[in-house]
Parts: structure tokens; C-alpha cells; sequence
């Protein structure tokens, strides 16, 4: 269904979108069937764009989205007789979000990385959308560098819509709502929380009532997973006070859905009190949960009975709990929840063993570990299926890329000859001014050529003497000192002891300074692991890795450079770059370690850097030289930095 088309239309009005995408959102059989009568009510390319625009925006609930596939394929064919590139954009977020709702994540992930080919055709908004999509995808299959590569892009874009714009609000509050999330998805939950107060606030200056209960509730699922049940209570309940305080304000709605909110907020508050150990007072916060719920025939009551079975398990009514579970286990469709569903079974073991039925308790403790397993080999495969398609896209990219790059360098050696044969019918003149030049190109490269062999043994002498005063400081000064630490605590003078403490320990952090020990103990791999946790540690930036294993590839002096020279990059990028995030790999190939450092902050204009007096980057480049490896560096002001390396083995 991914059809090319040249043309381009005007864009859709937003108001159609808004409304549409707000009567979806509450998914009763009224509200679809008003969605349809729109529909029948236009024809021609309006109709066309209604449910193209419909479409790619819907919230599909259930089964919903077979509804609408024949709206579907109907544009489609629309679009076919009336080429138009646009049209066939939006069409396409419409295709890969009936996929998502499918669950055929492989192929919607293909239609979209389609979409992205549209090149200059690719409207603002349908950029937005679809890295938005992208985002929520590799989020759910747990493909957390891709989720954050398409966050940082859907981003970027949002960045550049004007201010005059109707969306301009909207999309920023898209912005503020994606990075707390994937915080929490990867268990960061210390950063997450602080992201999602800087969201409730940007929420409550623009008094927008909806998404600060939102995220009032998020924030009250983070401090749930940090243990902190008091903090959870008062999120949830400032939650329920800004969603009541909404359903006033729309009262006209009338919607179910907004009412079951206040529903799922009193179950979180139950929540939060289980943790507790206050069970009585959960108990009737979580049935306020299940009565909001009852028109939810079947996954919406799982979660509740689950949590209300906690609550008569800690008063240990093991019957109940018990019973609960089993209405749980008994709604239809509940397979298709595969966490929900695991959830009771580890729930139904601890009621069993507190019962005093062991032997169920063994039987259920059985069927979750084979169903767990089972679970796991699909998440994996599923996880795998989508990573297939972003390397095989990938690698078309890459193809392309080539291309490009050996046409021109075609032109490039045409142009070279032609140039040649022009300027060899000058004569002899030209060619003894050529000799000339070479001799004077020969003798600047020699200079340049013992100007970096002499840094080069410089910097080797360096880390000689580093690693000569490193071993001396611990292995002399360092013992004497540790004497003195111990004879100082037997004469018991509390100031002498703590001064030759603290001497000690500035004297181990300087040998370490001046050489790494974990490279020769442990290896280079985890010592940048190390490295690399020790400042994310100590900083506000968000840091991931994936570091291959490349112990024993190098030789030590060599290991020792390629330490240096990330330490040297991550140190630049603390200091310099402004960036919230920094994304490091290493790759080992057949014949070569590839290394890449990628940040999202200001950017800077690297050769400029390299011919300043920054010892820093001659340093870097230098130490690149020595283990006979290719840098690059790309930067643009306020979209990052890249550096790479390649080290040949």
C-alpha cells in the first residue's frame, strides 16, 4: 500500500484533526458513529483528507481500527487516481498506525522510514508525527537507543515550529512529555521524576488543567517505584483535585473516560497505601477503582482485582485474595496481557503459600516460570524483528550514501585529469614550477612530519613519567603514608588521623590521575565502563553505552591512548558542550575497533578548534596518530557533535 506520487495539495485544516481526535479519545459507540456521519457528509478529496487526517491521529481502542480500515483503503485507491505526495504522507502514518494497533510492528515500522523518503515533500507536521511514532515503537519493544535517536529528531523539528503557529503549544507539550517517559521506561527514576515536574510546571503556567493532572499522575507512578508511598499519595491526589477541576470546565462531554480517570487515580492511591502496609484504607480506594472500571468488560478490571487481592493478602485473608484472583484469571482476553497476567500469577503464589496450599503454590510457580520463559523468547523475537528492519534500512541509507560519495569521486578524478592536460601544454616552465612545488610541498610535510613525531614522543615520554610517578607515589610515598595513617590512630589524636586519612586518599586520586590501574587489572573494557559511570555519576548529563568486549585486542600503550583519548572527549563534552544527553559505542569489526561519541549539545567548529592554541585537541589528535587511527569529527552549532574513530587491529 506505499504508493509514490509527485504532486503536492494544500495542508488540512487542524480544526477537523482536534475535534476528531477528541471524540475518539472517549471510543463509545456514539462517538464512532458521529465520526462516520462526518465522513458521509463530505466527498472528493475533503472526505478524502477527513479520514486521512482521522486516521493517523486516532487513538484506536480494542478492535476499533478494523472499523476504519475500509475508510482506509478507500483513500488509498482515492490517492492513486489523484497522485498527490502530501495526501500519500499522511495516508501512510494513517497504514502504520492501523499496524501499531495490530500489533505488525515490522511493517509499520517500514511504512514510516517510507514516509521519511518524501525528502522535501515531508511536511513539518508529518515529520512530527512521524518520529513521534517512531519514538512510541522502539520504546515498547524496548529498542531504547533508537527511541531516544527518534526523540531527539522529533524534537529538533518541534524546535522550529513558529510560535504563531496553532499546534506551537501542543507540540511543545509533546516535547515535555517523551523524555520523563523514556526515563522511566530505562529505570532512571530519580531523573525521571525531576523531568516530570519541569512538565507539571511548563503544564501549570499554561493553565492547562488535563495535562498537569497527567502528569501529576506520572509523577506519582515514578515515586511508586522509589518507595516513597507518601510523596505517590499527595501526587495522586493534587492529580484528582486538577481533574476535577477539568471535568468542570467540559462538562458538556460528559465522558466516561474522563470520569474512569478519577477512578484510576483512587487505585493508585490504593496502591500507595498497600505499600504502605495500610491495607484497610486501600480497600475501598481500589473498589472506587473497579466501579469506575465496570463498563471495561474484561483487561481494565485486571489490575485493580490484582491490587485489591494485595490488600486482603497483607490483612491475611488468604480466601479472598484468592477469589479475586481467580475472577481476574477468568477475563476474557487476558493473554493478550501478558505482564497483567504474570502479575497474578506471582500474586496467586504468595496468597497460596499464606493459605497454607503449598503444593498449588508449586504447580502456578511451575506454569510462570515456563510462561515467562515463553514470554520472553516472543519480546525477544519481536525485538529482533524490528531491529532486522532499522539495519536493513540502514544499511539501504548506507548504499545510497556510497553512491554518492564514488560519483563523486568519479567527477572528482575526471576533473583532475582534465586539468592535468590542460596545464601539461604549458611547457617546461609549468613543469619546473611544478618541481618547485613539490620540493616545497616534500619539505613542508617533513617539517610538519618531525613536528608530530616530536609531540608524539612527547606525549610518550609524558605518560612514562605518568605512569614512572604513579607507581613511585603508590608504591613509596603511598606505603610510608599508610604507616603513618596507622600509628597516627594508635597515639589516639582524632586530628592527626583524619589529616593523614584524607592526605592518603588526595595521594591514591592523583596516582590514579596520572595512570588508570584498572586498564591493567581489569582490562580496558570495563575500565571505560567505569570511566564513563564515574562522570554520568557526577554530572546532570544523561549517559548510554554499548561497549563491546576489546580486552586484549590492543597492545597496553595502545589501550592506554584509546582510554585517554575518550576520557579527553567526555571531559570536553562536561565542560563545553551543554548537552543533556551523550551516547557512546564501541564496535569491534574484523580488522578495526570503531569508536563513536555522540552528544546532543551546542556543537562547535572543529578545525577552527584544531588550529586555536587548545592543547586539549592537538592532544587528541596527536594520540590518534600514535595508534595509527582515522578521526572524524562532525559538528553544527546546536545540533551536537560526532566524533568517531577507527582503530585498525
Amino acid at each position: 500500500m506505499i504508493i509514490k506520487t509527485t504532486h503536492i495539495i494544500k495542508l488540512f485544516p487542524i480544526l477537523f484533526l482536534l475535534v476528531a481526535h477528541s471524540l475518539f479519545s472517549q471510543t463509545d459507540k456514539h462517538k464512532l458513529d458521529s465520526i462516520e456521519n462526518i465522513f458521509s457528509k463530505a466527498s472528493g478529496l475533503e472526505r478524502i483528507e477527513l479520514i486521512a487526517d482521522f486516521i493517523r491521529n486516532a487513538n484506536f481502542h480494542k478492535t476499533d481500527h478494523y472499523r476504519f480500515k475500509p475508510y482506509l483503503e478507500e483513500a488509498f485507491e482515492w490517492e492513486k487516481q489523484h497522485p498527490n505526495i502530501v495526501l500519500l504522507n499522511t495516508l501512510n502514518l494513517g497504514y502504520a498506525n492501523v499496524l501499531i494497533a495490530e500489533n505488525n510492528l515490522e511493517e509499520a515500522l517500514r511504512s514510516l522510514h517510507e514516509i521519511l523518503k518524501s525528502g522535501e515533500y515531508l511536511t513539518q507536521k508529518d515529520s512530527i508525527s512521524t518520529y513521534d511514532f517512531l519514538f512510541g515503537l522502539y520504546k515498547n519493544v524496548g529498542a531504547y537507543s533508537e527511541a531516544w535517536r527518534a526523540l531527539q529528531i522529533r524534537d529538533n523539528v518541534i524546535e522550529h515550529v513558529p510560535e504563531t503557529n496553532p499546534t506551537y503549544i501542543f507540540y511543545n507539550k509533546l516535547r515535555m512529555e517523551g523524555y520523563p517517559i523514556l526515563l522511566l521506561k530505562t529505570k532512571q527514576y530519580e531523573k525521571s521524576a525531576l523531568a516530570f515536574r519541569k512538565q507539571i510546571s511548563y503544564a501549570n503556567m499554561l493553565k492547562d488543567l488535563h495535562a498537569e493532572a497527567g502528569g501529576l499522575n506520572n509523577l506519582g507512578l515514578v515515586y511508586l517505584k522509589l518507595n516513597q508511598s507518601d510523596s505517590a499519595i499527595w501526587a495522586f491526589n493534587q492529580s484528582k483535585v486538577r481533574w476535577k477541576k477539568y471535568l468542570q470546565g467540559h462538562s458538556e462531554n460528559g465522558a466516561l473516560g474522563d470520569r474512569a480517570f478519577l477512578g484510576l487515580l483512587d487505585g493508585n492511591i490504593g496502591s500507595a497505601y498497600n505499600q504502605k502496609g495500610e491495607y484497610e484504607k486501600a480497600i475501598p480506594l481500589i473498589r472506587n477503582q473497579l466501579e469506575a472500571f465496570k463498563n471495561d468488560n474484561y483487561l481494565g478490571l485486571v489490575s485493580p482485582l490484582n491490587e485489591l487481592s494485595i490488600s486482603y493478602f497483607g490483612l491475611k485473608e488468604y480466601q479472598m485474595a484468592i477469589s479475586l484472583l481467580d475472577s481476574a484469571n477468568r477475563i476474557p482476553k487476558i493473554e493478550h496481557s501478558p505482564s497483567k497476567l504474570r502479575k497474578i500469577y506471582e500474586s496467586k503464589i504468595q496468597a497460596l503459600e499464606g493459605y497454607g496450599n503449598v503444593n498449588e503454590a508449586l504447580k502456578l510457580f511451575k506454569k510462570l516460570t515456563i510462561f515467562n520463559d515463553s514470554m520472553r523468547q516472543v519480546e525477544n523475537n519481536k525485538r529482533v524483528a524490528v531491529l532486522q528492519v532499522v539495519y536493513e534500512v540502514k544499511n539501504k541509507e548506507r548504499e545510497l550514501v556510497n553512491q554518492k560519495k564514488d560519483n563523486a569521486i568519479l567527477d572528482s578524478q575526471n576533473k583532475i585529469k582534465k586539468q592535468f592536460l590542460y596545464f601539461g601544454g604549458v611547457g617546461l616552465i609549468s613543469i619546473f614550477g611544478f618541481i618547485l612545488l613539490i620540493r616545497s610541498r616534500n619539505s613542508v610535510k617533513r617539517k610538519k612530519e618531525l613536528q608530530e613525531s616530536f609531540s608524539q614522543d612527547l606525549i610518550e615520554a609524558q605518560e612514562s613519567e605518568r605512569t614512572r610517578l604513579a607507581r613511585e607515589l603508590h608504591d613509596s610515598v603511598g606505603q610510608k603514608l599508610m604507616l603513618l595513617t596507622k600509628k597516627t590512630k594508635l597515639v589516639e589524636n582524632s586530628d592527626l588521623s583524619v589529616l593523614s586519612e584524607n592526605t592518603l586518599e588526595e595521594l591514591r586520586a592523583i596516582s590514579r590521575g596520572l595512570y588508570p590501574p584498572m586498564i591493567e587489572g581489569l582490562g580496558l573494557t570495563i575500565a571505560t565502563e567505569s570511566m564513563i559511570n564515574e562522570i554520568d555519576k557526577h554530572s546532570s548529563i544523561f549517559f548510554t553505552n554499548e561497549i563491546e568486549n576489546i580486552d586484549n585486542v590492543l597492545s597496553k600503550d595502545n589501550e592506554l591512548h584509546v582510554y585517554r583519548i575518550i576520557q579527553e572527549v567526555l571531559s570536553n563534552i562536561v565542560k563545553h558542550a551543554d548537552a543533556k544527553a551523550v551516547f557512546i559505542t564501541v564496535e569491534k569489526k574484523e580488522n578495526h575497533i570503531k569508536l563513536s561519541v555522540e552528544d546532543n549539545g551546542k556543537g562547535f567548529d572543529f578545525l577552527k578548534k584544531l588550529k586555536s592554541p587548545s592543547l586539549g585537541m592537538k592532544t587528541l589528535n596527536e594520540r590518534t596518530k600514535i595508534i595509527k587511527s582515522k578521526l572524524d569529527v562532525k559538528s553544527q552549532s546546536q545540533k551536537g557533535t560526532l566524533v568517531q574513530l577507527e582503530i585498525p587491529i
